[in-house]
């Protein structure tokens, strides 16, 4: 979620005539609190989160997380993932 909120903020450079023509459009600076903001109150959360958590529970979590980025990885290295990237303009 974090990757995402930071990404949002590249919107504009990588899409400037849909972002322009978007029902979201706001000015960079606006887009840019929003973004910032998303990822402060993402890392808040994921703070209070682990905070609860056992350290062997945060391992294990971190080893679940390492083991699914290998796995996608070497599934999309495979050639049996094909990424079709669209979007619709009016």
């Amino acid at each position: 979620m974090i990757a995402t909120s930071i990404a949002t903020m590249k919107l504009p450079k990588i899409f400037p005539e849909e972002w322009e023509k978007s029902p979201y459009h706001c000015s960079n600076g606006v887009l840019a609190f929003f973004c910032i903001a998303a990822t402060i109150v993402l890392i808040v959360q994921i703070y209070f989160n682990l905070s609860s958590l056992t350290p062997a529970l945060i391992i294990g979590q971190v080893v679940f997380l390492v083991l699914a980025i290998v796995f996608a990885h070497f599934r999309y290295e495979s050639g049996n993932v094909k990424i079709q990237t669209s979007y619709e303009e009016d």
